[in-house]
């Protein structure tokens, strides 16, 4: 009997055993499956120096604060926002272009929101967090129609209120480094001054600086003849420049340029005055920092040499002109620089120029894939510049120093950048200062 008792209770307790009854639904005791969902995996990739925080800190900061959102390395992001700021009178341009290969998103989608850039940082979020949202809105809508709602309101007519403000800008800058290892040691010091003064139909500036290095290394002995290995050289030199728009894109303006360098150096004294025009096909405050030029300018310039050049010169003024073109478009994953310059004597048509400098500087900046950013810049230069008369030999300085005078000159840059970057979305920069620590000398 007792058997029978617990075998019935465990019928009971199982379902087994049990006959529905006429009109009773039939048990429906498993679980419900319940829709899941994952955030839009978001990369921002910040392609120029802003004056605010709004490229990385505050974007980022708005990814953490929106649910929907996470940020992830380049490698697996979903939406790609690439960002770029131009500077504006007080005013920091922030372009957003928001990149996706979502089923149902749009491939692109730009946005583009001006920052006070002396406005405090609530002020600058409360800007920027509207443009963010209008720009990621439509990827999020894409995945997840019911997370976004869209709100249409009067926009506010209330404006700025402008501060004090001034055209003239300062700056300053300076540096060096000392390199010390027993008999060796190399150092190199360079410091200057700026000013200038900026207005939609106007700009004039100016700046002096100079630099000093020296480099010490035990001589050596050639042929029973001691080599010194020593050197010491120094170069002053100031800018001034001053130009006015006659069209938006159209502008006139004079550039003048002096210096004085030691006494291996080339110049005792150079002075040059150009005067000319340019034509910008770019607005000076394109938010893409999409740049393209054109400038031609004639004038006079004056040089004094250490020696005797090989044209019996040691001294000589001429009139030059030259011609520059310079361009810069930069789209989602790749830059593309280019400066082309020319400057040459004027000289009768009968006769060749005695003095010119052709250069061409082409620079690519392309992220490659997922982990690689490659980057190459190139110079090729051509020139006619009389060298001097004689060299002596036995001063390797003044032999170093001569390089100026050879025909052809080819600069190459590259740099391959490969990174896995991290998934972890949390952020700390606390004691990065360490890393540093790398950059030295072993032990």
């Amino acid at each position: 009997m007792r058997s029978f008792v617990l075998a019935c209770a465990w019928m009971a307790a199982t379902g087994l055993g049990h006959t529905a009854w006429a009109g009773e639904e039939p048990s429906t005791s498993q679980p419900v499956s319940q829709p899941t969902w994952s955030p839009i995996l978001l990369n921002v990739e910040c392609q120029s120096d802003g004056r605010t925080k709004a490229c990385p800190a505050f974007l980022r900061g708005f990814i953490d604060e929106i649910p929907l959102l996470r940020w992830a390395p380049r490698a697996g992001a979903q939406v790609v926002l690439y960002v770029s700021h131009t500077a504006r009178a007080r005013e920091d341009l922030v372009f957003m272009r928001f990149t996706s290969s979502l089923p149902g998103a749009p491939s692109s989608f730009e946005v583009v929101q001006g920052l006070d850039i002396q406005a405090t940082d609530d002020v600058q979020r409360e800007l920027l967090r509207p443009a963010f949202e209008r720009g990621v809105a439509p990827f999020v809508a894409a995945r997840y129609p019911d997370a976004v709602r869209v709100e249409f309101k009067i926009p506010a007519q209330a404006s700025l209120a402008d501060g004090p403000t001034s055209p003239w800008s300062y700056g300053m800058w300076m540096g060096g480094y000392y390199d010390w290892k027993g008999d060796y040691r190399d150092g190199n010091f360079w410091g200057g001054f700026k000013v200038g003064r900026t207005t939609r139909r106007s700009s004039i500036g100016g700046s002096v600086g100079g630099s000093y290095s020296l480099s010490r290394s035990p001589p050596l002995e050639v042929d029973g003849t001691t080599v010194s290995l020593d050197t010491d050289s120094y170069s002053v030199y100031a800018n001034a420049d001053g130009s006015v728009n006659l069209t938006p894109d159209l502008a006139v303006g004079v550039v003048a340029r002096g210096g004085h360098e030691d006494a291996v150096g080339l110049y005792a004294g150079t002075a040059r005055l150009h005067g000319g025009a340019s034509y910008d096909w770019f607005a000076a405050d394109d938010p893409r920092g999409n740049r393209l030029a054109l400038a031609y300018v004639v004038g006079a310039q004056l040089d004094a040499y250490r020696k005797r050049n090989v044209l019996g010169e040691d001294r000589a003024i001429f009139p030059s002109h030259g011609l520059v073109a310079e361009g810069e478009v930069r789209r989602d994953k790749v830059s593309y620089r280019l400066r082309v310059s020319a400057l040459s004597q004027l000289q009768p048509a009968t006769g060749a120029p005695d003095r010119y400098v052709l250069d061409v500087a082409p620079e690519i900046e392309v992220k490659v894939g997922d982990h690689v950013d490659l980057s190459v810049r190139f110079s090729l230069s051509k020139r006619a510049v009389p060298g001097p008369a004689d060299v002596d030999a036995t001063d390797f300085e003044e032999v170093r120093r001569r390089s100026y005078a050879e025909p052809t000159q080819a600069t190459m840059f590259f740099n391959v950048n490969i990174h896995w970057d991290r998934t972890d979305p949390d952020r700390n920069d606390r004691f990065s200062v360490a890393g540093s620590l790398g950059n030295l000398d072993p032990l």
